[in-house]
């Protein structure tokens, strides 16, 4: 009985452990994300430790190989998939606004992760990067215009990045982030709300902190602590 249970049990994974083959196979002229990445580590990891101490045929084997170094494997693939999207989309990542990008620009623009995090000091091209970034996105097929939002703090920035997109005959919303929230209400609640604003908005945070905040120990307990240790450091 036990017997025939693990070689169900072995049928069953065997025909599993197949499909991340074809996993692999799907993403062989893609960027391969680190989601995905440990999407696929979670999902074949029951299998990969049932097989590795087992009976091995060549299939096995060669799933147990490549499961085991998939890391080293994703990095080696994302690195041609760069090279490759660096020499089908040269005359692109070279014009940007007349501009040409940097290796480390080029770079942002044709992550496919999702999620990225570009750090660089002023002047240092980040509005040219992203500029850079819709144009590919768009010219690649990866996404419309109006699948593509783009959101900033401050209204000078949003003003130069949608200078920027004009110049290149590219029409894609940039907003700040409050404009968006206010977008997002009106839209909700069918009504644009009005801003509070001076007096008014004084008189709201006063009554907040003269009323309701004593509903609410852990915020009481929060402001404390950052008028004591953070409010002069």
């Amino acid at each position: 009985m036990i017997t025939i249970n693990i070689f169900s049990k072995h049928k069953k994974y065997y025909q599993k452990m197949l499909l991340f083959f074809d996993d692999i196979n799907k993403n062989n002229n893609n960027y391969i994300t680190k989601k995905s990445e440990i999407f696929l580590i979670r999902k074949y990891k029951p299998i990969y430790k049932f097989f590795k101490f087992r009976f091995k045929n060549k299939q096995i084997r060669k799933f147990i190989k490549l499961y085991s170094s998939l890391e080293p494997y994703i990095q080696t693939h994302n690195s041609i998939y760069f090279k490759n999207q660096l020499n089908e989309y040269d005359n692109l990542l070279n014009n940007v606004d007349g501009k040409s990008l940097d290796m480390q620009q080029k770079m942002a623009v044709l992550s496919d992760e999702n999620n990225n995090l570009v750090i660089a000091g002023a002047g240092s091209g980040k509005t040219l990067t992203i500029s850079g970034k819709v144009k590919y996105l768009i010219e690649s097929g990866k996404a419309k215009s109006d699948e593509i939002l783009l959101i900033s703090f401050t209204d000078k920035a949003v003003k130069e990045m949608t200078e920027r997109l004009h110049r290149i005959d590219i029409d894609v919303k940039a907003k700040t982030f409050h404009k968006l929230g206010l977008d997002i209400i009106t839209n909700f609640q069918q009504t644009r709300p009005s801003i509070a604003t001076g007096e008014f908005l004084d008189n709201i945070i006063s009554n907040y902190f003269k009323k309701e905040i004593l509903n609410f120990p852990e915020q009481i307990k929060n402001i404390l602590e950052f008028m004591t240790a953070y409010l002069y450091i």
